[in-house]
């Protein structure tokens, strides 16, 4: 096993570990395709999760395809054990292990980049990936075939994954720690008055919980503050009894904006803007219109055009827009042989010059 694959697993359960008690048992769920010698390695995962589900073991055989999704204790397993024994090109199901078509190349964990600053929802999610399993498997003629005629049909690779709770894209194997504490999706501005929400696993402690408040009023920023978990008003969810709703009212400006941290032991696992819903829906445009009330400015720009071959005002003015419909926009109006404003999406999908 490389010395940084090591060091990947540590900081995996090193990270964590100060939250461990929040997570329900591990699930595992792989897909394996029998060669005739050994297997080969399509798909896997393997979940911490801090809700509990009543998911039931499950073996699927498909042609040649073996799939299995469960309990990780089914198998008889610790998750470092489990880790090690793929990495050594065995994978363990609840009756027998399967030995794996040799790779390539030898495999390894590595760490995956976080969405925790990409918006809408910014979450800090521990993800480890393992490269090296083995081969793309070719999906050809007879292999579907064989899928659709099996006693339980499917109707291609990507409808078996699915069922398997498996990405659709496969060809590889995480490892994933979802957040413990969230921004509950009710958290909202009414008026002059926040409604906070927060969402945590029962196993919890209150007293390590907090939001972070940043408020945003029209004469900048109003207030900072950090709601500690104790203050919180706290109940057991409808929907699922492994989860706490805590709730908070704070006194704000009419018409802002604030930015909220969810934490829990020092880290933060989620960040989220909450404004007003009667005000409008777009919280980047009720940020601009702290400095600029009703896109007064950006509107007297807009319609008054260059002045005397001039016209930087008027880009800047659609810099402004762009920027709070959601792009990332860069203003290169001064520079020789360029576009005056160059806009990118957030997912890099959308990308355009002006």
């Amino acid at each position: 096993m490389h010395d940084y694959t090591t060091e990947n697993i540590d900081w995996f359960f090193g990270s964590i570990a100060p939250f461990q008690a929040a997570y329900q048992e591990p699930e595992l769920a792989f897909l394996i395709y029998d060669t005739g010698d050994k297997f080969q390695f399509v798909s896997g995962k393997l979940l911490f999760s801090p809700l509990s589900s009543d998911i039931q073991d499950r073996e699927i055989r498909c042609g040649g395809f073996f799939g299995f999704r469960g309990k990780l204790s089914s198998v008889g397993l610790e998750p470092r054990r489990m880790l090690g024994m793929l990495l050594e090109g065995k994978i363990p199901s609840v009756d027998q292990t399967y030995l794996l078509a040799p790779p390539e190349h030898p495999p390894s964990l590595s760490k995956v980049a976080t969405p925790y600053n990409i918006p809408p929802d910014q979450s800090l999610v521990f993800k480890l990936s393992a490269y090296g399993l083995g081969r793309p498997l070719h999906v050809d003629e007879a292999i579907l075939g064989e899928m659709r005629a099996a006693d339980i049909p499917y109707a291609n690779l990507n409808d078996l994954l699915l069922d398997l709770g498996l990405p659709s894209h496969g060809y590889g194997f995480e490892v994933e720690a979802t957040q413990p504490i969230a921004i509950g999706t009710n958290s909202i501005i009414d008026g002059e008055e926040a409604k906070f929400e927060v969402i945590a696993s029962k196993n919890l402690t209150l007293e390590a919980i907090s939001l972070g408040a940043i408020v945003h009023g029209h004469n900048g920023i109003f207030k900072r503050l950090q709601i500690k978990g104790t203050e919180f008003t706290w109940s057991v969810s409808n929907d699922n009894p492994d989860v706490l709703l805590g709730k908070f009212t704070l006194d704000v400006p009419k018409a802002s904006v604030v930015q909220c941290f969810a934490n829990y032991e020092k880290t933060c696992f989620q960040s989220r803007w909450i404004g007003d819903p009667k005000l409008g829906k777009n919280h980047l445009r009720n940020i601009y219109e702290i400095f600029d009330p009703e896109l007064k400015k950006a509107v007297q720009l807009l319609t008054q055009g260059g002045r005397q071959g001039n016209s930087d005002g008027q880009e800047s003015a659609v810099c402004w827009l762009l920027w709070f419909l959601g792009f990332a926009p860069l203003h290169t109006g001064n520079l020789n042989e360029a576009p005056d404003i160059v806009a990118v999406s957030h997912d890099e999908s959308v990308r355009s010059s002006v």
